[in-house]
């Protein structure tokens, strides 16, 4: 049986705990997978964490396509 061959602190390590306490609420889990109310709150945060991400401008490419003076074009 695959059970006996496993040691308990091996199980202990892979584990997923019932009940995670975070900033954002409560998580709550049944054999390592998230309840709904668990899955709500997790993309919930998503959202939020994707909607005070501000994007960056973009960057001026020119002076990115210029060759440095040291690099001189052997054609003049």
């Amino acid at each position: 049986m695959a059970v006996d061959e496993v040691s308990p602190d091996a199980l202990q390590a892979i584990s997923i705990p019932d009940k995670v306490e975070t900033n954002f609420g409560n998580l709550q889990f049944f054999d390592g997978v998230p309840t709904k109310a668990t899955a709500d709150i997790l993309y919930d945060n998503l959202d939020r964490m994707r909607a005070v991400m501000t994007p960056r401008p973009a960057r001026n490419c020119k002076p990115a396509r210029r060759s440095p003076p040291w690099a001189a074009s052997p054609r003049g």
